[in-house]
């Protein structure tokens, strides 16, 4: 089975990281939102870092080049709720040829909780993602995001990929 990882922190510290491993497969994101930490996403799973956290591949459509805005969304399940969940996650998945401007999509489960999955969506642009977020095409997975929401066991954060040694550029007002 394929492993994907992630590891969180700020941007010097992750920066730090990938100057040590000089590995084109790891990415650096950066959070849409302000306040949240930045990203290495390792999409092969065989970077060694000292607290990752691993996943599981279930199923990958797509292909996994990860360029533009990348979508994660992180679920927290009852373990009753594991099979239907899956279900119609499949059902998202497999028809992910309609979803307009989406590059890549996975399902992954965490590998030291079980109950918990990720569902990562890679798109052109993040208009491109929150056009799909308000389409029929996530009915069928809301249902699941409340519930879990509903005990603090959903969350969502896009990110950005960017090129760790790239200045960002400031703007003044």
């Amino acid at each position: 089975m394929s492993t994907i990882q992630t590891v969180f922190g700020s941007k010097s510290f992750l920066v730090k990281l990938l100057d040590e491993r000089h590995d084109p497969q790891l990415k650096l994101l950066k959070p849409a939102q302000s306040g949240l930490d930045y990203m290495i996403y390792d999409p092969s799973g065989r970077a060694t870092f000292s607290a990752p956290l691993r996943y599981d591949i279930i199923t990958s459509l797509g292909p996994t080049e990860q360029n533009g805005y990348v979508q994660f969304m992180y679920f927290n399940l009852d373990t009753d709720d594991v099979k239907v969940f899956l279900s119609k996650i499949k059902q998202l998945i497999d028809n992910h040829d309609i979803l307009l401007g989406e590059n890549h999509i996975l399902l992954a489960q965490e590998v030291k909780h079980p109950d918990n999955f990720l569902m990562v969506s890679v798109w052109q642009s993040s208009n491109d993602y929150y056009e799909f977020k308000n389409t029929p095409a996530l009915s069928s997975v809301k249902e699941f995001i409340r519930r879990a929401a509903s005990a603090n066991g959903f969350h969502e954060a896009g990110y950005t990929v960017i090129d760790p040694h790239q200045k960002e550029s400031t703007t003044t007002g």
